[in-house]
């Protein structure tokens, strides 16, 4: 998971704490996960970034795919 939080910590370009599709798109792809359902799987809310409520669930995601070891 920490493979996985520091890939996304470099991600986040304009350092507010979340992930849009844009910052998230090659970190997911790079890691070998399917992006639009990644995506859709954790944003909850719908509002197309993921926030610090649904950054768990998108490590739990990838983790649980076998990604990031």
């Amino acid at each position: 998971m920490k493979k996985i939080m520091n890939l996304l910590k470099e991600t986040d370009t304009n350092r507010d704490g979340r992930y849009n599709k844009d910052e998230l798109k090659q970190d997911l792809k790079d890691l070998g996960a399917f992006f639009p359902r990644a995506f859709d799987q954790v944003d909850v809310n719908n509002d197309g970034q993921i926030n610090d409520e649904e950054i768990d669930s998108l490590l739990e995601y990838l983790c649980s795919c076998g990604f990031g070891k």
